[in-house]
């Protein structure tokens, strides 16, 4: 992987559309049309979300993955924290300015709900498997501008619960089993 990529606009630019996190390789690409808008890639071991706005780690303790943190690459500052939910699935996803975002499985479709403060549907995301994930931008309303590294975390969340139980150890599975 010869560097950072140039990456098109922000995700919070369209309202309405539809993108789509795609496995290219040994990266998942983030694509509106043909245009790059993230990835999450994992250089020298470490797994990095990465969009136009910036590169974060993404990180989490134990197997478990009752919480994972997207902490900026540089200042090594939290950005966002994903906290599962104790009972169901899904959880809260929290800014580093204490501002919630639920992520929340849709009862018959399994389709994904990223809500926002007030519970505003942001995004839905539907996945057919560890290939892809779809996202649709919800039109209407003010669109927060970390939607790009909201779309990469809420997707990696999504990605690691379909990752076959026999893959992994116990108790759940890790990013190193995600096909990166």
């Amino acid at each position: 992987m010869g560097g950072v990529p140039s990456y098109g606009g922000p995700l919070s630019e369209l309202p309405g559309q539809t993108v789509s996190l795609v496995r290219v390789q040994a990266a998942y690409e983030l694509f509106w049309e043909t245009h790059l808008l993230g990835r999450l890639v994992r250089p020298g071991g470490k797994l990095m979300a990465e969009t136009r706005d910036g590169r974060w780690e993404l990180r989490h303790r134990s197997r478990l993955l009752a919480r994972i943190q997207a902490l900026d690459a540089e200042a090594h500052d939290v950005a966002l924290t994903f906290t599962r939910r104790w009972f169901g699935s899904g959880g809260s996803i929290r800014d580093a300015a204490a501002t919630s975002y639920g992520l929340d499985r849709t009862r018959f479709s399994g389709d994904w709900w990223l809500s926002g403060p007030g519970n505003d549907r942001l995004m839905i995301l539907r996945s057919p498997g560890l290939q892809r994930v779809d996202i649709g931008v919800q039109a209407g309303g003010e669109l927060p501008p970390e939607l790009g590294l909201l779309a990469l975390l809420s997707s990696y969340v999504i990605l690691l619960g379909q990752v076959p139980s026999n893959l992994g150890p116990p108790g759940g599975a890790s990013s190193r089993d995600l096909p990166l």
